[in-house]
């Protein structure tokens, strides 16, 4: 049996720590989470690539402590000159922590996650950047689509393993129907969000590092043109007929999805959202397939 011994969020920095025992299990036993130390304030600056500080980075610290248990740091936020402080246990020796350092949505500075070792802690952290993802949008007829939202969202799947979830990040398409948004390394979900009275649609894009010609990392990923779906108009009626009577169903929200894979899971795209009126009714435009 597995016995996970977690501190409460009141009580000062404490690992939390898994036992295994044996059945069936005694009466009385005892848990021993090891000489972790005393609690230590660690402060340092989160800054960019141009040296530049980092203002409402989080950071998070994450990691093996003496004694065998695992500590994570609450949440910090760098303050306008890039500092943060933040309250830490020593990592166990010879196993340095993870910091997890992510800018807020937008900035150029990517997500990084450097070694800590509070043996030796650095005075500073620098962020690379983040890989500007870049293309072009058109109507079905061929015509640039301008004032088109943009909008990226981190699929579940690439978030395994990271102490902090990707922010999403938004932007629109110029007077050309261009498009372009730092992002990190990742997979992401891009959704295209007419203002008019098309339908939305989506695609997956995986960013990854990659070099050019002469082994420098790229700074860019250019997708392929894409041209928003014609779009047809689905109406409908949300009704209860759990009962003896067919009730209409007020205010019901109705989501649309395409299921898809993404590293070989299914995974679901919303297509389309709207809420029912008061007399059930809905409608909403899809994209034709």
């Amino acid at each position: 049996v597995w016995l996970v011994a977690t501190p409460r969020e009141a009580t000062p920095p404490v690992p939390t720590k898994t036992f295994v025992v044996t059945t069936p299990l005694p009466l009385l036993t005892t848990l021993m989470l090891g000489d972790y130390g005393a609690p230590e304030v660690f402060n340092s600056v989160v800054l960019d690539a141009s040296q530049q500080p980092i203002v409402g980075a989080s950071v998070v610290v994450d990691g093996v402590v003496n004694g065998g248990g695992r500590y994570r740091s609450k949440v910090a936020t760098t303050d306008a000159e890039g500092r943060f402080s933040v309250s830490v246990l020593r990592n166990q020796t010879g196993v340095p922590f993870v910091i997890t350092i992510s800018p807020p949505a937008g900035h150029r500075a990517a997500t990084w996650q450097p070694e800590l070792d509070m043996a030796k802690p650095p005075s500073s952290f620098m962020c690379p950047d983040r890989i500007s993802v870049q293309g072009v949008l058109t109507r079905a007829d061929g015509t640039v689509a301008a004032g088109v939202r943009v909008h990226a969202s981190e699929l579940s799947s690439s978030a395994s393993g990271r102490a902090l979830v990707l922010n999403d990040a938004e932007t629109a398409t110029d007077a050309t129907g261009t498009y372009a948004m730092p992002l990190d390394v990742g997979n992401w979900r891009l959704d295209f969000i007419p203002g008019e009275d098309l339908p939305r649609f989506s695609r997956l894009v995986t960013v990854k590092p990659e070099t050019d010609s002469n082994g420098k990392p790229k700074s860019s990923l250019v997708l392929a043109t894409l041209s928003l779906p014609k779009g047809r108009r689905v109406t409908g009626t949300v009704q209860n007929s759990g009962g003896r009577e067919v009730e209409v169903m007020p205010n019901a929200s109705i989501r649309f999805f395409r299921v898809t894979q993404s590293d070989g899971q299914p995974t679901s795209v919303l297509l389309g959202s709207t809420i029912a009126d008061s007399k059930g009714r809905y409608s909403l435009t899809l994209p034709t397939r």
